[in-house]
């Protein structure tokens, strides 16, 4: 995705956010000139793998509590093709073909119900009258999404100054390449899941479980059948 609709994500997810802001604990990220830094410090091989990793971390854990909250607004929870399609992604060596099977996934969702207002109504009657084994694995998703979906926005804000601080030289190339791909990848994730931030703590409420605290701070939760 290209900086510009970055910027525009990331702007809509903080308007987004405003009314549901004390209920999800902080939501809101921080925007590009808000007063985050914009430094372009050194960087070493270190900074590359943490980045990466908390990126490959944040991108699994977004995507699949995401197509699950979508199989939940169409009325069944397939817990088993998830996870079927999460061996896959996790089994794909490349970064760049797991990043394209991962976009590939989350795009198929852009045809479906868009979560309006009316759909999250409909949707907390729906999770209201699952059983409590599926209530479970919609509400771990829904706190994932609380904790992803802002983090998403963070790693796209850091790609830039990683690629600055990385400099001019021959030997930054390869692991611009790999920012680049995970940036991409995340930024097309809040592309697609931006506009569920206000419907989550109704959501929440229908799966009974508790509002996210500090998305920055606390920790995404196993799916239950998805581990």
């Amino acid at each position: 995705m290209k900086a510009r609709h970055l910027l525009m994500a990331a702007t809509a997810l903080a308007v987004l956010c405003a009314p549901a802001q004390a209920q999800l604990g902080g939501l809101k990220p921080k925007l590009p000139g808000s007063g985050g830094s914009e430094s372009s410090a050194p960087v070493n091989a270190a900074d590359i793998d943490t980045y990466l990793a908390q990126a490959t971390e944040n991108a699994d854990l977004l995507l699949f509590s995401f197509l699950l909250l979508k199989q939940a607004q169409k009325g069944k929870v397939d817990i088993a093709g998830l996870a079927a399609q999460r061996k896959d992604i996790r089994g794909t060596p490349d970064p760049k073909e797991r990043g394209a099977k991962m976009s590939a996934l989350i795009k198929s969702e852009d045809n479906s119900a868009k979560l309006t207002e009316q759909e999250a109504a409909n949707l907390q009657k729906t999770i209201a009258s699952q059983t409590p084994a599926v209530q479970a694995q919609i509400g771990a998703a829904l706190i994932n999404l609380a904790i992803a979906i802002p983090r998403a926005i963070d790693l796209t804000k850091e790609a830039p100054n990683l690629i600055r601080g990385l400099g001019a030289s021959p030997s930054a190339f390869g692991n611009i390449g790999k920012i680049k791909t995970a940036a991409g990848l995340i930024g097309d994730q809040v592309k697609y899941t931006v506009d569920i931030v206000p419907m989550l703590p109704g959501l929440m409420t229908a799966a009974k479980v508790k509002p996210v605290k500090d998305a920055k701070t606390s920790k995404g939760v196993p799916i239950p059948g998805l581990e």
